[in-house]
């Protein structure tokens, strides 16, 4: 649910516009949905798109208009033997008024793995070192996506080195797992270029629980130049976020 507004230069009012991020079997699936009305010709849009491992997975339409409706593209959707993940809008209002946009992951067991999984198992005492260890593994598994944007007047090759870190304001860092549209050093690439911007994404590991900002941290060789850092970031609780990159030579 979103605010309705008005974009006078497109002519459009949004009903509803939603970005967002997920990490998903350790890959970045992306999803973008955008529910609006519209003149010429006059009447309502869908657009629903989705990538994983920056692969688009579906890309849908619809319009119904003053002049007729129609449909393009697919749902984004994901299917194999032991899974699978589904992306879709549903046009029919409840009985508030409101549509909804649904992600949704189904897997497949066995029927001795539905017995194990839903056995009862008695309470067991655990000891505070097991504990401790498992909160840490949950920090590792969380991650933090960020949504890179680096001015240069035109397009050309960028990398990053595999050190590269997050600091965050105790000195802890956290390392690079993966990246899109920019390539891990040694190999280079062109990546996104648009409006004087180059657009990457960093994913790295989760950021401690008292982590209240952090910046971000190339790190390779002395003899290197051009390497990449950020302003300070303040941390929110998604940890996803779009921040712009300069580079040590600027």
């Amino acid at each position: 649910e979103t605010d309705e507004t008005v974009h006078l230069f497109y002519n459009e009012r949004v009903h509803f516009d939603y970005k967002n991020d997920f990490i998903f079997k350790n890959k970045l699936l992306s999803v973008e949905a955008k529910y609006y009305s519209a003149n010429a010709p006059s009447g309502d849009r869908l657009k629903l798109k989705a990538t994983y491992a920056g692969v688009c997975i579906g890309d849908f339409g619809l319009i119904r208009a003053s002049i007729g409706a129609g449909t393009t593209g697919t749902h984004p959707e994901i299917k194999n033997e032991n899974w699978l993940l589904i992306i879709k809008f549903n046009l029919n209002k409840n009985e508030d008024g409101f549509m909804h946009f649904y992600v949704e992951y189904y897997e497949r067991i066995s029927k001795a793995e539905f017995h194990s999984k839903t056995d009862t198992v008695p309470e067991v005492e655990i000891s505070e070192t097991i504990v401790s260890s498992a909160k840490e593994q949950e920090t590792l598994e969380k991650q933090t996506v960020l949504h890179c944007r680096l001015f240069t007047f035109f397009s050309t090759k960028l990398r990053i080195h595999p050190g590269t870190v997050l600091v965050d304001q105790n000195g802890h860092e956290r390392k690079l797992i993966t990246t899109q549209d920019i390539s891990v050093a040694p190999q280079w690439s062109s990546g996104k270029f648009e409006k004087g911007y180059h657009l990457f994404t960093l994913v790295f590991e989760g950021l401690d629980n008292n982590c209240t900002a952090f910046q971000l941290k190339e790190i390779a060789a002395p003899n290197e130049r051009y390497l990449f850092f950020s302003d300070w970031i303040k941390r929110n609780k998604s940890d996803v976020y779009s921040i712009e990159v300069k580079t040590s030579d600027e």
